[in-house]
């Protein structure tokens, strides 16, 4: 049991209700609720979406929740490879390797709401998202 008070009114207790609820208010009183469920990774899984994206297109998540997006890109010239992601207008994630047969890739996390786009060159080898 939980003891609130605010000084002025009356001592009042919460029973816990079900576990992993939080206490919270509603304005008026207090209530046992579950926890939102929109964290990254609760519920979601990794899926291969390459088929479904394109470098350089703009794209929004509105999935509910955050996601990770991972873009790969391969490189078979002297001029290696690279991979970024811009999410609202930023660049947030940016690997270049100018290796012979670089192999690299670009992560960032998208919120809910979010747009994101990526780019990738030499070869555009694979893009996931944690949805």
């Amino acid at each position: 049991i939980f003891i609130l008070g605010n000084g002025t009114s009356p001592v009042q207790s919460v029973a816990p209700s079900t576990a992993g609820n939080l206490l919270t208010s509603n304005g008026s009183t207090w209530v046992s609720q579950a926890p939102p469920n929109n964290s990254i990774g609760v519920g979601q899984t990794w899926q291969n979406v390459k088929a479904s994206r394109s470098v350089g297109v703009t794209y929004t998540n509105s999935t509910g929740k955050p996601i990770m997006v991972i873009v790969q890109a391969t490189g078979s010239n002297p001029y290696g490879a690279n991979a970024s992601i811009t999410v609202d207008g930023l660049p947030i994630s940016v690997d270049v390797d100018y290796q012979w047969q670089a192999q690299i890739s670009a992560y960032a996390i998208v919120p809910n709401g979010s747009t994101y786009s990526a780019s990738a060159g030499w070869v555009y080898a694979g893009w996931f998202e944690l949805r």
